[in-house]
């Protein structure tokens, strides 16, 4: 800073020195004109060394929350759990194929994957010596946990499509040994000229609308959509599963819902024969109906096998329908509540074939039988199949659930309650690193916050001294 006395000053430290900016100011010696003479200039120093130090402790304070939202204490914390920084493989994954990400966000983790380029060459080579030592069939593995970790979207599209492998012969051989009669059965949805160009002009016109698209159209990415209605449940446990896929079962206990379901008699598991019942329950859902309402769309749709040939698909109720759900207009549709229930549940990708639920229903079996002294299941030929996606959604990103009711052993009760707090040492990883994905997630929120505003302080300051430079404001009224 140059005071009007033309004395030199020592520069005040950067403003910002996490982004590295030096700021030099020059101020314009006084008019002879200024009513306020000379005394000014002293002033505008003050002014901005008040202000260099508000931004540096409001910056301080951001790195604060960031640091405190990494290393907050919880159940994870004793276990070692502590996350400053993101890897680059999740920052990469954020910044290719997160589908909620703003643009400046996936630049903004693009630049700090290329900031240190050493580290990511470093897990590149360790991925290539795991194959080259340990051949493609047993390094593969630890290739693929080195550059894809677990939790990652690109770590689940590389497990939705391994599934793909298995499923789409399955798929074509389902449809070879369909029968005519199967695909004439089926009920084309008749489209209105008036409705498509009404809904046309809306969509045109309706910002909303147009809102609402876009957000559709990003669900065809996204392993569960948004803005959808589920039934309430709570996570009392979490089983590891053993063996091809690993992953969890979930014992979930579900509040009461009311479904509106339809009997499907020789319906196939791949749900060839399910559009009818699809097209009869949408229709009750979205208006024909005894109050000729029309309801939001839920999920999962259901489909519910008792091991004979015929199966039930059944719609979840808005909850602001739950208590009074208006009649349906067709006979073969009927309207009951689900009562609080324990649901064992098993989560997996790509398309529902009958080949896949047999797997499912296979690796399901297995760990119900190693905590058969506390959990069983009811019935064991009954199971439910959850499907969440609409048809358009990208087949490795669909999110499909094998479902079967259990109930708890007699005099477990006390057990299973205390295992939902006390949990095992391979619930505790689980856990760990579901907690970890929340502190990865709120660091990079509290960093991307920390650098949003450290740029418009630096904005703002430059354009207040730009606009004193040139005579357009007097620094004392501001």
């Amino acid at each position: 800073l140059s005071a009007s006395t033309g004395a030199a000053v020592d520069p005040p430290p950067p403003i910002m020195p996490r982004l590295g900016l030096t700021a030099s100011f020059s101020v314009p010696r006084c008019r002879a004109t200024h009513h306020r003479g000379q005394g000014w200039s002293l002033s505008m120093v003050l002014a901005t060394a008040a202000a260099a130090s508000v931004a540096a402790a409001l910056c301080g304070a951001c790195h604060s929350f960031a640091a405190g939202v990494a290393m907050r204490p919880g159940r994870g914390a004793g276990r070692g759990v502590g996350l400053a920084a993101l890897s680059w493989q999740q920052r990469l994954d954020k910044a290719l194929l997160d589908v909620n990400a703003r643009p400046q966000a996936r630049l903004r983790n693009l630049r700090k994957v290329l900031q240190d380029p050493a580290v990511v060459l470093e897990d590149v080579s360790r991925a290539v010596s795991a194959v080259a030592e340990n051949g493609f069939r047993e390094g593969h593995v630890e290739a693929i946990d080195i550059l894809w970790p677990k939790g990652t979207t690109a770590r689940k599209d590389l497990e939705g499509i391994q599934a793909l492998r298995k499923q789409v012969p399955e798929v074509l051989q389902d449809l070879w040994t369909l029968k005519p009669e199967e695909v004439q059965r089926q009920s084309r949805p008749r489209v209105s000229i008036q409705d498509l160009t009404s809904g046309l002009v809306q969509l045109v016109t309706d910002p909303q609308k147009q809102e609402e698209l876009v957000e559709e159209a990003k669900n065809a990415f996204r392993q569960k959509p948004r803005g959808l209605e589920t039934p309430s449940y709570s996570v009392v446990r979490k089983l590891p599963v053993n063996g091809t896929g690993g992953g969890v079962v979930e014992l979930r206990r579900y509040a009461p819902f009311t479904v509106a379901r339809r009997a499907m008699p020789d319906s196939n598991t791949s749900g060839f024969s399910s559009g009818e019942g699809f097209m009869n329950l949408a229709g009750y859902l979205f208006g024909k109906n005894s109050d000729a309402v029309a309801m939001e769309m839920t999920s999962p749709v259901e489909i519910s096998y008792d091991g004979g040939d015929s199966a039930v698909m059944s719609f979840v109720l808005p909850k602001a329908f739950a208590e009074t759900p208006p009649k349906p207009e067709e006979d073969g549709i009927e309207v009951v509540q689900v009562p609080e229930r324990l649901v064992a549940v098993k989560a997996f990708p790509g398309v529902v074939t009958e080949g896949e639920i047999q797997r499912q229903r296979t690796a399901m079996a297995e760990v119900l039988a190693v905590y058969a002294t506390e959990v069983k299941q009811v019935n064991a030929s009954e199971y439910s199949v959850l499907q969440y996606n609409p048809p358009y959604t990208l087949p490795w990103r669909r999110l499909n659930e094998l479902a079967v009711v259990v109930e708890v052993a007699q005099g477990q009760d006390s057990v299973l309650e205390e295992r939902s707090e006390v949990t095992t040492d391979a619930d505790s990883s689980e856990l760990a690193v579901t907690e970890a994905s929340a502190l990865v997630n709120g660091t990079a929120m509290a960093e991307e916050a920390t650098a949003t505003f450290e740029e418009g302080v630096v904005n703002s300051t430059l354009n207040s001294v730009k606009a004193v430079q040139d005579g357009d404001r007097d620094p004392l009224a501001s």
